[in-house]
């Protein structure tokens, strides 16, 4: 029964801080007016938030189908293979080595294009209270006629996601080194007082459960707050750029 309710709240939670994010960006933009946190969940609390996620669902649900069938004819050469002749072995790995790799090259741009493309289309949902497919819509037709203009930002969130992980690593050493001498601490602390009223074995596994969920709390707590932020600081800056994606296309 928790794993469902987990199931079922942590995406909606996802996708309604999404939209509120969105909107609210957009509504700063418009009015330079700081909304709370309750504001901003009233408005990621709508129908955008569901359009939002079934945005994504179709977005995956196709480039999935998509890079199944560019793996398809990779397999082909399979059949040549199990002929069973040296020869036909050798040109049918040939093949369909060659294959393989060139539909991972098509699936890394099917996959970049649909990233790019959803991010559009989420903000085409939320700022411009479109539906499902005309959200769709609405961000293809910017990446086709704008697509000068969206490189730019594209580029700029490419380059923060490669230098993000360098940036943190040394945090998280440094988190993880004060973390195990915090858990070392609270361990020897709660099982030099555990074992006065319990069993010496007992007393000190309870010490060492502590001492770990210490550790891991250090470790994962401002990794997630800044793994948050980045989310913020992309989202924000998408949004930025829809703004201005817009306003170019009405100067036209």
């Amino acid at each position: 029964a928790i794993a469902i309710v987990l199931l079922i709240a942590l995406p909606t939670t996802r996708y309604v801080a999404e939209a509120a994010l969105i909107r609210m960006v957009d509504d700063y933009e418009e009015t330079q007016a700081t909304q709370s946190v309750r504001q901003g969940l009233r408005l990621g609390w709508s129908i955008v938030a569901w359009r939002i996620f079934w945005i994504d669902v179709l977005m995956l649900s196709a480039l999935i189908a998509i890079t199944c069938l560019l793996f398809v004819p990779a397999l082909l050469p399979v059949l040549v293979v199990a002929n069973g002749r040296f020869s036909a072995i050798l040109i049918g790995s040939t093949v369909a080595l060659a294959l393989a790799v060139l539909a991972a090259a098509l699936v890394f741009i099917a996959w970049t294009a649909g990233t790019l493309w959803v991010r559009l289309a989420r903000r085409a949902c939320a700022l411009e209270g479109l539906g499902v497919i005309a959200s769709l819509r609405r961000g293809y037709a910017m990446i086709r006629l704008q697509a000068r203009d969206v490189a730019p930002v594209w580029l700029a969130m490419v380059g923060l996601e490669l230098t993000y992980p360098f940036l943190v690593t040394p945090l998280a050493f440094a988190l993880l080194a004060a973390g195990m001498v915090a858990g070392g601490l609270v361990t020897l602390l709660v099982g030099s007082l555990a074992r006065q009223i319990m069993a010496l074995a007992t007393a000190w596994i309870l010490a060492g459960a502590i001492g770990v969920t210490v550790l891991v709390l250090m470790l994962t707590v401002p990794l997630a707050i800044l793994g948050g932020l980045r989310q913020v600081l992309q989202s924000s800056t998408w949004t930025l750029a829809y703004r201005g994606l817009r306003a170019l296309q009405g100067r036209q």
